[in-house]
């Protein structure tokens, strides 16, 4: 009876190996998922790390293509800005010379009070 006791025994302790084995093995596998799943959040977290410096990159050449963009243009913006003053300038003397032109013209080109020719009146002479 010994014997049938030990083989009892083990067979008890067999099974409850087995169950264990069992659990181990549901553990084991549920470990190897979520080492897969964190694999592939690691491959597309590492694609999108590259994908993110690329752009990065991108923004980089675009800032500095327009910084250059805005540096030239403000030198153009400048170079108008004294053109405008110098042709202001130009302006201003032009109006000068010509409105003294004008104004002579009207100075001579004056009648006295009593003029009246033209209005159907002779012209009046005058011995000054």
């Amino acid at each position: 009876m010994d014997l049938e006791a030990e083989l009892v025994s083990a067979l008890s302790e067999l099974r409850r190996e087995r169950r264990e084995c069992r659990h181990l093995k549901k553990s084991i596998k549920e470990l190897e998922d979520e080492l897969e799943k964190s694999n592939e959040l690691s491959e597309s977290t590492e694609a999108m790390i590259i994908e993110l410096r690329l752009k990065l990159e991108e923004a980089r050449i675009i800032e500095e293509s327009l910084n250059k963009s805005i540096i030239e243009k403000d030198k153009e913006i400048e170079k108008l800005k004294l053109e405008v003053v110098l042709l202001r300038k130009k302006v201003q003397e032009s109006n000068m010379n010509n409105s003294s032109s004008i104004l002579d013209k009207i100075i001579e080109s004056q009648r006295y009070l009593n003029d009246k020719s033209g209005l159907g009146y002779r012209a009046v002479v005058t011995n000054d």
